[in-house]
């Protein structure tokens, strides 16, 4: 690590910072393209839907996904929020001149070969078997393969590759140091779970980098104050809402973003300005909120009330509310220390009294971000306990980059992902 030099990073060689972004981008978006399997999970769906006539419903694929589910006279949908579903749906839509010849000629030729019965899918796995199967009879696996391609290589694949972007940005303010931002974000870009779940349609994995971006863009390590308090406020609202939007796990995300904006500019804090700011926050978070409502009325027939209210029983659901509930101590440790859930993290990454504590004293010595950092990594390994609807029914999972412990890839079965070959 080098020293700043006259309060700048220290280069890396000739290369200039926006020369660095470019080829970190570059390589970044290429790697996550090519690491692309035809794995379907729930989110592609709606995304489809969205993308071909414009709808929630889901009634052309009920029964391919145990997460799919039917109410009576509203058809077919899924449990989770829409949020990544929404963005994915762009990409989709604007393929679709190439991707609906392709699938129409794929079908003429089986019609003309006489095939009425798909051919054998070699794979351990009779869950894929089945879902193969009967993608194949309804015309849907070439489909579904291709929407996964694009909504991979022009969603994930570009989000995923500009956080990288940012890491190396807020990275190079803190190391001092261009070589040491740059060698250090790519190790986040492939050297964490980022990598692994950057390989399909996660929701999840993007909903922590939205909580990231507007964590790195309100605390300003460069130090030039692009933003006004007020628009550092809706800023965080937004980011806040778009993380609801996503999941509603992202409430934690609402609560650390509020109180990070508030005491990021505590020194002119006072009770107006705090019901002003708190203001801001809202008007930047209403827009995907009241989107987030707009859905589950049109698909449910409520707005307030979530997908997981109307779904049918699942594994975990019996917990809480509709299977979220309080913070789940068995659960932390098990993310902590089972080797099922990846490598064991250094144990001052998850003792959160540890974190919480110093988090504190930090903020008293007024190091609001070195604590925010501190604080926000307690926190996330407080909501890996919280359990929430997730694929298959089980628990969910924290944004893989809101905790710091890599997850080592046990096989995409483990996410309740279904294939296409």
């Amino acid at each position: 690590m080098s020293a700043m030099l006259d309060g700048r990073p220290a280069a890396w060689g000739r290369r200039s910072p926006r020369s660095l972004r470019w080829r970190i981008f570059a390589t970044a978006w290429i790697v996550f393209s090519l690491h692309f399997a035809t794995d379907i999970v729930r989110e592609h769906y709606p995304a489809i839907a969205l993308g071909d006539d414009l709808t929630f419903r889901l009634d052309e694929f009920g029964g391919l996904h145990p997460d799919l589910f039917e109410t009576p006279g509203r058809g077919w949908h899924i449990g989770n929020n829409p949020g990544i579903s929404m963005f994915a749906a762009i990409p989709y839509a604007v393929a679709r001149p190439l991707i609906d010849p392709i699938v129409e000629r794929v079908q003429e030729g089986r019609a003309a070969a006489g095939l009425t019965e798909p051919p054998a899918y070699d794979t351990e796995w009779p869950n894929q078997r089945e879902f193969f199967a009967e993608a194949w009879r309804r015309g849907l696996d070439v489909k579904l393969a291709l929407a996964a391609l694009v909504m991979q290589v022009l969603f994930m694949a570009p989000v995923c590759a500009g956080a990288v972007v940012l890491m190396f940005g807020v990275l190079r303010h803190v190391f001092g140091s261009d070589r040491s931002a740059g060698w250090m974000s790519l190790l986040f870009a492939f050297g964490t779970p980022l990598f692994y779940r950057a390989g399909f349609l996660n929701h999840n994995m993007v909903l922590g980098l939205i909580a990231f971006a507007a964590f790195a863009l309100i605390w300003d390590p460069a130090g030039t104050r692009p933003l006004s308090v007020r628009a550092q406020m809706a800023v965080a609202g937004l980011a806040a809402g778009l993380t609801l939007l996503f999941d509603y796990s992202g409430v934690v995300f609402v609560a650390l973003l509020f109180g990070y904006a508030i005491l990021r500019n505590r020194d002119s804090l006072d009770a107006r300005a705090f019901i002003e700011r708190s203001f801001w926050f809202g008007v930047g978070g209403a827009g995907p909120v009241f989107l987030l409502w707009f859905y589950q009325w049109r698909a449910f027939g409520n707005p307030f009330l979530p997908g997981q209210h109307w779904m049918p029983p699942v594994e975990w659901i019996e917990l809480g509310y509709q299977g979220y509930g309080p913070p789940q101590l068995e659960l932390l440790g098990a993310l902590a220390f089972d080797h099922r859930f990846g490598e064991p993290p250094d144990l001052r990454d998850v003792d959160v009294s540890r974190g919480v504590r110093r988090s504190l004293g930090l903020l008293r010595r007024q190091q609001l971000h070195a604590a925010s950092v501190q604080h926000g990594n307690a926190v996330s390994r407080a909501r890996c306990a919280v359990p929430f609807r997730a694929g298959g029914g089980g628990p969910g999972a924290a944004p893989p980059n809101a905790g710091f412990a890599d997850r080592r890839i046990l096989g995409r079965s483990h996410l309740g992902a279904l294939h296409v070959s």
